[in-house]
């Protein structure tokens, strides 16, 4: 008895939550502490500059948002999407989309454009989608674009502002390993 419940505590908390054990990770945050993982969604966007929360790495940003406070895991089909958003930050979220034995599908980040030198952040936000095989993305596109409409439509906005609404939706293949822009009909069935 003793052990079972010594072995359901562990479950519980995820301390065998990993890259390679997804079913194990109760939430995104103790996913993203595992460098398996962190290497993967590094190997997976590329470095390369980009303006989403900030103008860095493209890596590290998508990373950024990963880290924070942390969602559970949503089933779609067969597939594991994890969420989160940047610590400090919630309004800026970030998704992954990962098969059961730990590949990569997709990867998301939901900014405001802040990049770029002496400019203001953009009041409404965007959402970067990067897909592995944009020939199979369609039910992942479709399901992390919902989440994104519904995470802006949540966003908090002071009195007298307008509401949010997700401003701009682009897609990139990495296929090659280098992000290549796709256009939304592009992307096919699964």
């Amino acid at each position: 008895m003793l052990v079972t419940l010594a072995a359901l505590a562990a479950l519980a908390s995820g301390a065998d939550c990993g890259l390679k054990n997804l079913a194990a990770c109760p939430h995104t945050n103790l996913l993203f502490w595992d460098r398996a993982f962190q290497r993967a969604v590094t190997a997976f966007v590329g470095h390369g500059r980009a303006n989403y929360s900030y103008s860095g790495d493209r890596a590290e940003q998508q990373l950024n948002v990963l880290g924070g406070a942390p969602d559970d895991p949503v089933r779609i089909g067969e597939l594991y999407r994890f969420t989160a958003c940047r610590p400090h930050s919630c309004d800026e979220k970030g998704a992954v989309v990962l098969e059961p034995s730990g590949k990569i599908v997709a990867t998301a980040i939901l900014y405001f454009n802040c990049g770029g030198s002496g400019r203001s952040c953009a009041k409404q936000p965007t959402f970067t989608l990067f897909v592995r095989d944009p020939s199979r993305a369609k039910p992942v596109a479709d399901n992390l674009t919902a989440w994104a409409k519904a995470a802006a439509d949540d966003m908090y906005v002071g009195e007298n502002m307008p509401a949010r609404h997700l401003d701009h939706v682009e897609v990139f293949s990495v296929s090659t390993g280098v992000p290549k822009p796709v256009k939304l009909n592009q992307i096919g069935p699964r």
